[in-house]
């Protein structure tokens, strides 16, 4: 599965310890089933555009990246299931003020495509097509990013079995962490700042997000506002087709 690893601060702050020497730091060296990585950087965590560096051969100029300061921060690692190690089919995907970055796969994911305007995926990953779904339903307006994320999250879920929909979406305030399926999410809440991760990358007191969770965290926050995006009826049928 892909790595990733998102974080909220009330002060500017680097992911540079967990990216490189965290007991089980997010970057493994010379690792061949990688398939790159990126990361984005929010400095202030007002609505601004992110600041968007990929790696798809895992080494490039990454010194600033990886010492990069912001107050809304993911990084990404890939292990590539769809398209071959190139920019546009590495994460964080960048638009705008939005970024996100996934772990899992969609079916038949190429129903998820695109902007009405045409402003569509740039790669071959339905990871990216992930992402422009999202930007297709998601409402700038902070009281109805929420409900935009729960109709992309069901539209993807209609395409055919999810083996894993987890995901980081920013848009400049907030950091949302998504987790559905067959892979794990946790966070870490730490004095001044939250951690959200796919796997326990320190030996701290992480927290592990349930099935069919949305976190919502802003810079400053102690711990993740949490709710559902899903119904039971259609949580259970997704369960249903992944078994399949």
């Amino acid at each position: 599965m892909c790595r990733m690893l998102g974080c909220v601060s009330r002060e500017r702050t680097s992911l540079r310890p967990e990216l490189l020497e965290a007991e089980r730091p997010l970057l493994h060296a010379g690792d061949p089933e990688d398939s790159g990585w990126g990361i984005a950087v929010y400095p202030h965590g007002e609505g601004e555009e992110p600041r968007c560096a990929r790696f798809p051969d895992g080494a490039g100029q990454a010194a600033d990246a990886i010492d990069a300061r912001g107050r809304i921060l993911m990084a990404h690692v890939r292990r590539a299931t769809h398209g071959d190690p190139t920019d546009e089919n590495t994460h964080p995907f960048c638009l705008g003020e939005y970024a996100f970055c996934h772990s899992g796969s969609v079916g038949a994911h190429d129903r998820l495509m695109g902007l009405p305007d045409g402003a569509g995926p740039r790669g071959q990953t339905d990871s990216e097509r992930m992402f422009h779904r999202l930007l297709r339903e998601v409402d700038p307006a902070p009281d109805k990013v929420v409900d935009g994320l729960r109709r992309a999250v069901r539209a993807a879920v209609n395409c055919g079995p999810v083996t894993a929909l987890n995901f980081l979406f920013a848009d400049g305030e907030h950091l949302y962490a998504y987790r559905l399926g067959d892979y794990e999410l946790h966070w870490l809440p730490r004095d001044g700042q939250v951690l959200v991760s796919s796997e326990r990358i320190t030996d701290e007191r992480w927290h592990d997000v349930r099935q069919d969770v949305l976190l919502v965290l802003s810079p400053g926050d102690d711990e993740p506002h949490a709710e559902r995006l899903l119904d039971e009826d259609v949580l259970v049928g997704a369960a249903a087709a992944a078994r399949e």
